[in-house]
């Protein structure tokens, strides 16, 4: 196993599941800003109680409450005002899931069944996950028991959409430019005329279909790039510049406000 402590952040993966890692916090008060994962996660509350905005949409959490966020979807999870929680994190890769689920990796991932479950038996089993994990046990226990239960929580079907209705091209190539172009410093009055609207239209109807506006979505697609380079083995300053930030203070400021802890220390999970 390979922790990385960040108190009260703790990161653990298991050498024979590396499409796997999970987080732990305890007694955490960290918040965080709207972001995306470009993976599949499942969270676990163990203590506390915490705010869960995704989409449109928000629920008080507490402890036994199970989180699931699809890839791409807009959320965050802070604590109430003045209070600390406790909660695991589990974050797999998409394809490593789609391919489990036999699920074709050339279509978008099919989105969590949904949202939120308040299950004793649910939290129970994901609970012998996490810890199974973090204690490096039997793989393929492991891996049984959680694909089972992904089995069960993800559409069976790649036609299922959760009942959103898809966003129109234009905004679509407004996605698309932003993510081609992430070490770019893209302009709104140049994102607007590619694709055929004014600026202040495409800031509301961007949000509206994707939870965030362009500025926050090209952000957050850097940094979920970045946890790529740095188990690549870029440096910060490699990171920071091929992703066009300005500079390597720059690019950790916004990592931890999404993530709560220095790239330095997920790095070193």
């Amino acid at each position: 196993m390979d922790v990385a402590t960040a108190t009260p952040h703790i990161f653990a993966r298991h050498p024979q599941l590396p499409d796997v890692e999970v987080r732990t916090a305890q007694g955490s008060a960290a918040c965080y800003w709207t972001h995306t994962h470009d993976e599949y996660s499942i969270g676990i509350i163990d203590a506390g109680a915490a705010v869960y905005a995704y989409g449109p949409d928000q629920d008080r959490i507490a402890a036994g409450a199970t989180v699931l966020v699809s890839p791409g979807l807009a959320h965050s999870c802070n604590p109430e005002s003045g209070q600390v929680w406790s909660y695991r994190m589990m974050f797999m890769q998409a394809t490593w899931v789609m391919r489990s689920l036999g699920l074709d990796t050339a279509l978008a991932p099919p989105p969590f069944k949904q949202p939120l479950l308040q299950s004793s038996t649910v939290y129970r089993r994901l609970d012998r996950i996490c810890k199974g994990i973090a204690l490096v046990s039997n793989p393929l226990a492991i891996e049984e028991e959680l694909v089972g239960l992904l089995g069960r929580f993800i559409s069976a079907t790649q036609e299922a959409s959760s009942g959103t209705t898809a966003p129109s091209p234009a905004l679509q190539r407004a996605k698309d430019i932003l993510f081609d172009r992430l070490e770019e410093l893209v302009t709104l009055e140049d994102l607007a005329q590619q694709c055929g609207m004014d600026a202040f239209q495409l800031i509301r109807k961007f949000k509206a279909a994707f939870g965030q506006s362009p500025h926050a979505f090209q952000l957050d697609q850097r940094i979920n790039v970045s946890k790529r380079l740095l188990k690549q083995g870029y440096s910060l300053a490699e990171v920071a510049f091929r992703l066009g930030f300005a500079d390597q203070a720059h690019f950790q400021r916004h990592f931890k406000k999404r993530h709560a802890i220095s790239p330095s220390a997920y790095l070193r999970g």
